[in-house]
C-alpha cells in the first residue's frame, strides 16, 4: 500500500521541489499552495500524510 502525501506550502518553488522528490521516491504527491487550496482539494481527497508549512508569528 503506498501513502497518498499532500503538501501544504505557499513558497511555489519549495512546494514543488517535495513534491517532485516525494513523487520520484514513489509515494503520489499532490501540492496546494494555500489553506483555501487545501480545503477545495480535501473536499474530493484523501490523504494519509500531510505536510504543511508551519510559519512563525511576530513575537
Amino acid at each position: 500500500m503506498s501513502l497518498r502525501i499532500l503538501v501544504l506550502e505557499d513558497d511555489a518553488e519549495l512546494c514543488d521541489s517535495m513534491v517532485e522528490l516525494l513523487n520520484l521516491e514513489g509515494y503520489p504527491t499532490t501540492g496546494v499552495r494555500s489553506l483555501a487550496g487545501f480545503k477545495a482539494w480535501r473536499a474530493n481527497h484523501t490523504c494519509d500524510v500531510l505536510i504543511a508549512d508551519r510559519r512563525s508569528r511576530p513575537s
